[in-house]
């Protein structure tokens, strides 16, 4: 599989953001990160590689989103409601479990398919170009209706998100 200028394989042993591809430890920082700027967005949070900005209290707390980390669960946990922070791991793990599933599960043929992902709030499966793979809304997602997300895949095995 190509992406960028980087080929990637199943044996590499890399797990897929819509972003890029990480190895399992950088990606369940990274992906964590994300979680937390994406469920929180209105905090203004910046997630980085190995880094999460939290501007809190007119500072800025500069911590490593590692929810399998005590302490720093705890540091980014207190400036959260108890909700929060429950919404704020279960994206975690959930990130966590899609990583694992995308290490387990062996390699399609990359050129008719759509790779695996996550993307934030859910994880994505192998879909064969030209159809719509469908997700139910994550719970740790405040949402209404609707509580399915999909997207469409195309036929040059890209996403189009929806």
């Amino acid at each position: 599989m190509q992406l960028g200028s980087v080929s990637v394989s199943s044996k590499d042993g890399l797990c897929r953001t819509k972003e890029k591809y990480l190895k399992p430890t950088d990606y369940n920082i990274y992906s964590c990160g994300k979680c937390y700027t994406y469920l929180f967005h209105k905090q203004q949070a910046i997630a980085f590689l190995d880094r999460l900005l939290i501007p809190h209290n007119q500072k800025v707390l500069v911590t490593i989103p590692d929810y399998k980390n005590t302490s720093r669960t705890h540091e980014i946990c207190s400036i959260l409601t108890e909700d929060e922070c429950q919404r704020w791991l279960s994206c975690c793990r959930s990130a966590d479990n899609c990583c694992q599933r995308q290490l387990s599960s062996s390699l399609p043929d990359l050129n008719t398919t759509c790779g695996r992902t996550w993307d934030g709030w859910g994880c994505w499966d192998d879909a064969d170009a030209g159809s719509k793979n469908y997700l139910a809304c994550p719970l740790f997602i405040q949402h209404s209706l609707p509580t399915q997300a999909y997207k469409t895949n195309q036929s040059n095995g890209l996403l189009y998100n929806v």
